[in-house]
């Protein structure tokens, strides 16, 4: 298995981090190969939090790439990148 987990910090959480959400879970109706998509906002807002979480589980690294290059994950990104402050990304085989 292969995950990809994704922080963002947004520019306006209270307005975008909610479309954030319905665009990346919205992928698993497009992108096959996701097995899993989990993505949630903080709740607690301590000074080391940030704004929202995606947790994306695929079968393999490939599947990750077919996701990564889907047209459907492009257009997510580019609402995502005009609304985001800062990102940080860690992805695992397991």
């Amino acid at each position: 298995m292969f995950k990809h987990v994704l922080l963002f910090r947004f520019i306006d959480p209270e307005v975008c981090g909610p479309v954030v959400g319905e665009k990346l879970l919205a992928l698993r109706e497009t992108v096959p190969e996701i097995v899993d998509i989990e993505y949630a906002m903080d709740q607690l807002h301590k000074g080391r939090s940030y704004d929202a979480a995606l947790i994306v589980t695929f079968r393999d690294k490939a599947g990750y790439l077919a996701y990564d290059a889907a047209p459907s994950h492009n257009e997510a990104r580019k609402y995502i990148h005009a609304h985001v402050q800062e990102s940080h990304t860690v992805d695992f085989e397991y």
